[in-house]
């Protein structure tokens, strides 16, 4: 929340900045410009990459439920072959919700990655 707040703030700052520059009372009204424009796009960036970022998180943990089940119903047909080649698959999620649990305990990602993550065990 702290990132979106900032690129909301320094939009608002440098477009003040800017107004003084448009009427001819400085040339630091073009490098505002360009500041302001630059802070906007980045803005515009933000808000379409922590949508789609969870998305991918919730569709991973989404994966992760479909690999726990079939290894479960691998180990009731007792099927060697099918939980040695969903070995690969566990030891990929596995890695994949250590990285995310880490970065999830630190608070400036909490609008990134949802608190799910933090809930969900590795698969075994």
């Amino acid at each position: 929340m702290l990132s979106i707040f900032i690129w909301i703030i320094i939009p608002a700052i440098t477009s003040l900045l800017i107004i003084p520059g448009l009427f001819g009372y400085s040339d630091w009204g073009v490098i505002f410009c360009v500041i302001g424009s630059v802070s906007i796009v980045c803005l515009i960036c933000t808000i379409v990459i922590i949508p789609m970022n969870r998305i991918e998180i919730y569709s991973q943990i989404e994966g992760i439920e479909a690999v726990r089940k079939a290894i479960y119903d691998a180990r009731q047909r007792n099927n060697v072959y099918e939980i040695a080649a969903l070995t690969q698959k566990i030891t990929e999620y596995n890695k994949w919700i250590a990285e995310n649990k880490y970065w999830a305990k630190f608070k400036i990602f909490e609008v990134f990655i949802p608190r799910e993550i933090l809930s969900l065990e590795e698969i075994k």
